[in-house]
């Protein structure tokens, strides 16, 4: 009911206004730089607007066509979620149920939203090579490859299991064991509906582009939040 929303809204600000040393704030006010402020907070509301391109064209992807502004609206809304709740699964939940809603096509739309997540991951690999690398020759670090070996091996797995036709094999073989598990049939439809991108390269690779984006914005976003609080990085 709107009343309860309401309700767990308001109680929700007043805790976290409750848990801020506002006197710290207050002191920080002073001190701060403006202008680089400003860029932090546009740069984190061009991240809402970029998702939302994004996840737009992984959704015609599929067939599905959903306005806008209504992606915009259920970005904002999950990532409150995202950074409230203690992981992302929430904020992930919450658009999956936001456009599957009244839709025979909920694998579909859990399908974007598990390649937007591959794509975001995607995208931070190649940042950590390109940022090993540069700590690698620009300051003879080498512990930072050697630490991205684990994490990449297991990516490179992951999409070999999902992308690749042998690896589908596996993964399907794997989950028609599974007869005991509730919902091996909607993770068999999803699995599917994952690999149904192989066949539309083009908004996969339009996606990719703007994923890669996003966490380049991210970095400029943290770096132009520490210079505005006075913090030299």
């Amino acid at each position: 009911m709107k009343w309860l929303r309401v309700a767990v809204s308001v109680g929700l600000l007043i805790w976290v206004c409750r848990a801020v040393d506002w006197g710290h704030l207050a002191a920080l006010s002073r001190t701060m730089h403006a202008g680089w402020m400003l860029l932090a907070a546009a740069m984190g509301t061009a991240n809402g607007f970029l998702t939302a391109a994004k996840w737009s064209l992984l959704l015609r992807a599929t067939g599905l066509s959903v306005p806008y502004g209504r992606l915009v609206h259920v970005i904002w809304v999950s990532n409150f979620f995202g950074d409230f709740l203690p992981s992302a699964v929430g904020g992930d939940g919450l658009r999956i149920a936001a456009i599957a809603r009244g839709s025979a096509r909920a694998p579909q739309a859990a399908s974007t939203v598990v390649v937007d997540r591959f794509l975001g991951v995607a995208s931070l690999a190649v940042m950590a090579v390109l940022g090993g690398l540069w700590a690698s020759i620009r300051w003879g670090v080498r512990d930072v490859l050697v630490a991205l070996l684990l994490p990449l091996g297991a990516l490179a797995v992951v999409l070999w299991l999902v992308w690749t036709a042998s690896g589908q094999r596996i993964l399907a073989a794997s989950l028609k064991r599974l007869h005991h598990v509730p919902g091996r049939r909607f993770l068999l439809k999803l699995h599917a509906a994952v690999r149904a991108y192989r066949r539309r390269p083009q908004p996969l690779l339009a996606a990719a582009s703007i994923s890669f984006g996003i966490q380049c914005s991210r970095v400029v976003f943290f770096v132009a939040l520490a210079w505005g609080l006075g913090i030299p990085v």
